[in-house]
């Protein structure tokens, strides 16, 4: 299952993905695995491997890896939606084989399922807004920015394997 929701809040997306977003076990076995960049746009940003915090947040309030801060300009402010939250949820009977087994396959296959969601959505959806002779105009540009986290508890740690693919704006 796909859910969606808007990213409203930078700073508390960046606190819940890179500092207390560590699921335990009761047993206290940590499940989760480094968070990481995806996409044709964060390839061409040259953001490859294991997403650090700095770097998350930037990305989140606009501000690009060469330095330049994108948004909208509005009285001389620049406001910037930081994106978007597409959370890749299995069936729960996928999460509790998972537990049950430990086989790094279901991992491998949901992580799988995944790059090809997004790969699909990077396709089809990814879209910028252009400006021209003052009227606004969307154009499909075939490249995203996501960072990827991987959970395999829920927030109440019930088995629930999801990714979370954070689309940056």
């Amino acid at each position: 299952m796909l859910s969606t929701a808007v990213i409203k809040n930078a700073g508390q997306a960046s606190s819940y993905f890179m500092e207390h977003d560590d699921y335990y076990s009761k047993e206290g076995e940590k499940f989760e695995q480094p968070s990481t960049w995806y996409g044709k746009g964060a390839e061409k940003l040259n953001l490859r491997g294991i997403v650090d915090k700095e770097t998350f947040n930037k990305m989140l309030d606009g501000k690009l890896p060469n330095g330049i801060q994108i948004g909208v300009s509005k009285n001389g402010d620049i406001r910037h939606r930081a994106g978007f939250d597409l959370t890749l949820s299995v069936p729960k009977s996928w999460s509790i084989a998972h537990y049950a087994t430990k086989d790094p396959l279901f991992a491998q296959i949901t992580e799988q399922a995944a790059k090809l969601t997004a790969d699909l959505i990077e396709r089809d959806c990814a879209m910028a807004s252009r400006y021209e002779n003052g009227k606004q105009h969307a154009e499909l540009t075939g490249n995203l920015v996501f960072a990827f986290h991987y959970h395999r508890l829920s927030r109440e740690l019930d088995m629930q394997d999801h990714i979370h693919m954070n689309v940056m704006n």
